[in-house]
């Protein structure tokens, strides 16, 4: 074959300097030089600048002339500039006494090889970065589980590095007897082809390096590869925080069903001996005595009724973090007077007997201790003993409330003070309770700058609780509260709007029964037209009406010039902070809450008659 015919491939001859002493067809189609214009010429008028620079084509020369024959990769320079890969092979020719007379040179353009490595090479990374920052583990098993592969994600999950698990067998990731069935697997597929691999599309047990064992979806997909050979690769995902807040839903759901359940129990108690109060006051009529029992008893369950309800609303505003405190200085001894009288039923029932020690000590809480009193009474068994004791050192008072009760389990303890948390949930419904107290105990002492710490030697020995506040600094002077004044001389014009009749009619029955004067209406509508008629000093309004709401009609009779200086009291269910907003923008003078206490109500009537007397006066 002649030299020049031979275009497949470039070929050059060498001088032992490097200079082209012939030069082919192929080498010309390849490079775009012409015989012509590269005899006698180097050879390196085809390598790049940065290859010369660094003594390139001198080095494969000299590596030709020592062994010879080896290809090398590189970079070349077309004639038109343009660059390209090639294979290059330096032989070299001498002499029969072996001197060198210079070099065969075969030349091979391999850019479309090396582009298509390279976009190989470029995907491969790319995968690669994939799975390294995949968050679930990705590990590659051949036939025999073998592990190939393992990416970071799998690293972390189970605490071996890659290098630890490639050529081990994957069942070294699984417990017993997930291990056994998996090396059964194996041996059944490599006999039979049987292609059942054990935790496709359930839940698996992983284990760690150091033996812990962890719950994992797992999924396997099977690959045939071009040799013939089957690659399988799993997907493992630690499942260990869906398993637990699975757990904590499905637990919160179990206690708000029982909460439900005791909610609809404990609004029941009071209502049925306020019902039988009811039924037994038809029959009663000249008997003075038996109607006093009667109405101590509808006052005492009526009360419990709304402590129930006050301690929800709490509860609902300090999850939502809008609960708001006033403060105010007491006495130690009011406030306990005042928890006493709360719990005093409960106690009472059980027949406990109380001892109570303080010191005269100024406390900034109050409803904390009727919570935990109540809380002792509720969890001793009839007969007990309960106490109340309170130290102080001057920059903080200790109050504690113990119990020779049914006490509290150490497992138990980390969580008595949360939500819906009833430790003996027999005993709990037992006893009553909606699982709130000691929570709305915590939340409201910690607002107050203080902690609560609960104490209990077990089961059977009792329990205590320790609420830790700072102390009041002393005051000069008498704290006067306007909004608790006494019941006032003289008569008002009220005008009381509801649209629930019988709580309107028995509002207004007990206003007459205080010597005021009385008219009713039962929607906003009918509320603008008997005031702009009766001319009321007090309107005492409820919001959610038919026809038109309260502040609805607050608003139209603010803008009439009469209804301006009215006293205008919201007497509603709605007790939320946005609630009394809406009041206070609607023009409302003060918000209260149904079942309105005795002494709200004499100071709105009080507010109210002062107002009327400086208009009287003006």
């Amino acid at each position: 074959m002649a030299f020049d015919s031979i275009v497949a491939h470039g070929i050059a001859l060498l001088d032992a300097e490097g200079r082209v002493l012939a030069w082919n067809a192929g080498a010309e189609r390849i490079s775009g030089y012409r015989a012509a214009d590269v005899v006698g010429r180097h050879h390196s008028l085809m390598y790049p600048a940065e290859a010369i620079a660094a003594g390139r084509p001198q080095r494969d020369l000299e590596a030709a002339a020592d062994g010879g024959g080896a290809p090398v990769d590189g970079e070349r320079i077309r004639a038109d500039g343009r660059r390209f890969w090639a294979e290059t092979a330096l032989s070299p020719m001498r002499d029969a006494g072996g001197a060198l007379q210079g070099f065969a040179m075969v030349m091979y353009d391999i850019t479309a090889r090396r582009l298509v490595q390279q976009q190989h090479d470029e995907s491969a990374l790319r995968l690669r970065a994939i799975v390294d920052t995949a968050v679930d583990g990705v590990i590659t098993i051949n036939e025999r589980g073998i592990m190939e592969s393992a990416n970071r994600a799998a690293e972390r999950l189970f605490g071996w590095t890659a290098a630890d698990m490639i050529g081990r067998n994957v069942s070294m990731l699984m417990p017993e007897p997930d291990r056994s069935a998996h090396d059964g697997y194996l041996r059944r597929y490599r006999v039979t082809g049987e292609r059942r691999i054990i935790g496709i599309g359930r839940e698996v047990l992983g284990q760690r390096r150091d033996g812990t064992t962890f719950p994992m979806d797992l999924a396997v997909s099977e690959t045939p590869l071009p040799d013939g050979r089957r690659i399988f690769t799993g997907l493992v995902r630690d499942v260990s925080d869906r398993k637990r807040i699975e757990a904590e839903l499905l637990a919160a759901d179990r206690r708000k069903d029982e909460f439900l359940a005791v909610l609809a129990h404990e609004l029941r108690n009071p209502l049925a001996p306020i019902a039988n109060a009811l039924q037994v006051l038809k029959l009663a009529a000249g008997q003075p005595e038996r109607v006093a029992a009667l109405r101590e008893v509808m006052e005492r369950q009526t009360r419990q009724l709304v402590r129930l309800i006050d301690d929800l609303m709490d509860v609902s505003r300090i999850t939502r973090g809008k609960l708001a405190l006033r403060r105010s200085r007491v006495q130690l001894a009011d406030l306990v007077s005042t928890a006493v009288e709360t719990s005093r039923s409960a106690i009472d029932a059980a027949g406990h007997r109380l001892v109570v020690d303080l010191p005269e000590t100024p406390l900034r809480i109050a409803q904390v201790l009727s919570n935990l009193l109540a809380n002792a009474a509720r969890y001793t068994p009839p007969g007990g003993r309960l106490s109340l004791s309170a130290r102080s050192d001057g920059a903080r008072v200790q109050v504690e409330v113990s119990d020779n009760g049914i006490g509290i389990p150490a497992d138990a303890m980390p969580r008595v003070f949360e939500m819906f948390a009833q430790v003996n949930e027999a005993q709990a419904r037992a006893a009553g309770g909606l699982g709130i107290g000691l929570a709305l105990v915590r939340s409201l002492v910690e607002m107050h700058g203080g902690s609560v710490t609960a104490h209990s030697a077990g089961p059977g020995c009792g329990a205590s609780f320790v609420v830790t506040l700072p102390s009041a600094e002393p005051t000069t002077g008498t704290a006067v509260d306007d909004q608790r004044s006494a019941a006032l001389p003289g008569s008002l014009r009220v005008l009381v709007v509801d649209d629930n009749v019988d709580a309107a009619d028995t509002l207004a029955m007990l206003l007459r029964i205080m010597n005021h004067h009385v008219e009713l209406a039962h929607d906003g509508v009918d509320a603008i037209a008997a005031a702009a008629r009766f001319r009321p000093a007090l309107i005492l309004m409820d919001i959610s009406m038919p026809r038109m709401d309260g502040l609805e009609a607050t608003r139209a009779i603010r803008a009439e010039g009469w209804g301006r200086d009215v006293f205008i009291c919201t007497l509603t269910g709605l007790g939320q902070e946005q609630d009394r907003a809406r009041s206070s923008a609607a023009g409302v003078d003060a918000h209260l809450v149904k079942p309105v206490a005795p002494d709200e109500l004499q100071a709105v009537l009080g507010q109210a008659r002062a107002r009327q007397q400086t208009q009287d006066r003006g």
